[in-house]
């Protein structure tokens, strides 16, 4: 077949099978759409639990408090679960989905967020850039527990906007020295 026709093929085929999409979504919103938010309010019940059971430190220790996600974002794309943590002077937000877990750091009444690993890496040795990897909850709290102390501090009212700069500079440093 050449181009044109193709194109032609493309043309008459595509107007109808977007109504089937459209007229198959409806259908199953109203026969089954009603069952997509208590799944997905389950599996996040499920997440902030284990959550809870892997980190226990950020509860007894740091008195983390879980914040509930609001019925109106849910259910979350694909099969992602997210949860907050409340620290006090900062907040981390856990997600999973797709075979990745990450965990993103953000100060309490401040805008925007920093990859925690990003965050973790930076307050290191600045030289030392080999890549710690986590893939569960339970090496989280390996690499976490230990840093907490340090995290509380560069997350405290004086020292936030700094940490965001910092973060910010090693972030940039990194990108430039994996182009050899």
């Amino acid at each position: 077949m050449s181009r044109q026709s193709n194109k032609r093929v493309v043309a008459i085929i595509r107007p109808p099978l977007i109504a089937i999409g459209f007229v198959a979504k409806t259908l199953y919103k109203l026969l089954f759409g009603w069952l997509d938010v208590p799944l997905a309010r389950k599996r996040q019940d499920k997440f902030a639990r284990e959550i809870q059971a892997e980190l226990p430190f950020l509860f007894n220790e740091y008195r983390g408090k879980l914040i509930p996600v609001e019925n109106g974002r849910l259910p979350l794309p694909f099969d992602y679960v997210g949860a907050t943590v409340d620290i006090g002077c900062f907040l981390l937000s856990f997600a999973r989905g797709r075979g990745e877990l990450g965990i993103t750091i953000s100060a309490k009444n401040a805008d925007g967020s920093s990859n925690l690993s990003d965050l973790l890496d930076a307050m290191q040795d600045p030289y030392d850039v080999r890549r710690k990897v986590v893939y569960s909850l339970a090496d989280w709290a390996l690499l976490l527990k230990p840093n907490m102390p340090s995290l509380r501090e560069v997350f405290s009212a004086g020292k936030y906007r700094h940490t965001r700069e910092y973060v910010r500079e090693f972030k940039k440093r990194m990108s430039t020295s994996d182009d050899c």
